[in-house]
């Protein structure tokens, strides 16, 4: 009798000690920080396909999911205030503003922080200005240079539709702040058109005989709500980033990327496991 009230009591502990344990994993992975794998090229050299990496969720501010995990239960959302906004420079995770067209996890694209709110962005040839600045660029960029568009030749799919820019030839375009009042004319509607509809509902945005109505109400201004970030990709003729889709919102933005914590070469055709680790990759920085 007593060794089943032991057995019984030792059972009870452990269940209590695996429910904390995955509480406490479940609050860890919403709020501190988060791991991803990186599937595409997007990033080379910063950034390998087959990287698996930490993201610090803490430092931009995290909120828990919307709804039940696997369910469509909405469920009322905790968010936990920042201590930073994103920097130019730094690799950011973040929620893809709009339909999704494919990098990796399906919801989460990782890019590098190009412009802040109020920053000018330019390219000229491949090489990024900021605010009339060249910026400096990381080490381990990568671009064909072999591959080059003429200035003033319009490339298709470019952000925003009615410019003659390519990805070599750029801008310059500013980044939205929170605040901004645009005059909407036709001369900036593709500009701001997905920033209106994402921060007033899919289909708000209409326009009738040359004039513009925001959820049915006649626009000739609009005020902007929230920040926006201009991203790139490191491999610049291989990454789908704000030179095609446009910019980033902040409340889409998860974290900043911390270290590399594993790395399988994907491409490594040898049948041994150890081969195929990037040792050399592992517990790296990202910078």
């Amino acid at each position: 009798m007593v060794n089943k009230k032991i057995k019984k009591n030792k059972f009870r502990s452990f269940i209590v000690v695996v429910f904390y344990a995955v509480i406490a994993s479940v609050i860890l992975k919403t709020f501190v920080v988060a791991a991803y794998k990186i599937p595409s090229g997007s990033m080379e050299d910063t950034l390998l396909k087959g990287d698996f990496i930490l993201v610090n969720k803490l430092s931009f501010g995290s909120e828990s999911p919307a709804v039940i995990p696997f369910t469509d239960i909405s469920i009322p959302t905790i968010s936990l205030p920042g201590y930073s906004d994103p920097e130019c420079g730094e690799v950011i995770v973040f929620k893809f503003p709009g339909e999704q067209i494919g990098e990796f996890d399906d919801e989460c694209y990782i890019k590098r922080c190009i412009g802040k709110p109020g920053d000018v962005v330019e390219i000229k040839n491949k090489n990024v200005f900021l605010n009339n600045d060249r910026l400096i660029l990381p080490v381990d960029l990568k671009f064909d240079v072999s591959e080059n568009y003429r200035e003033g030749m319009a490339e298709e799919k470019i952000f925003p539709n009615d410019k003659n820019w390519n990805e070599d030839f750029y801008g310059p375009l500013e980044v939205p702040c929170e605040g901004d009042t645009i005059t909407i004319s036709k001369n900036n509607i593709n500009t701001y058109r997905s920033i209106i509809e994402l921060e007033n509902g899919s289909g708000s945005l209409k326009i009738d005989g040359g004039e513009y109505f925001i959820n049915n109400k006649k626009a000739v201004w609009y005020v902007i709500k929230q920040d926006y970030y201009f991203v790139l990709g490191d491999n610049r003729n291989d990454s789908s980033d704000s030179r095609f889709w446009g910019f980033v919102p902040r409340s889409n933005i998860i974290g900043k990327a911390l270290l590399v914590y594993w790395s399988i070469d994907a491409e490594e055709n040898s049948e041994s496991l150890l081969n195929s680790i990037r040792w050399e990759r592992i517990l790296n920085f990202i910078r």
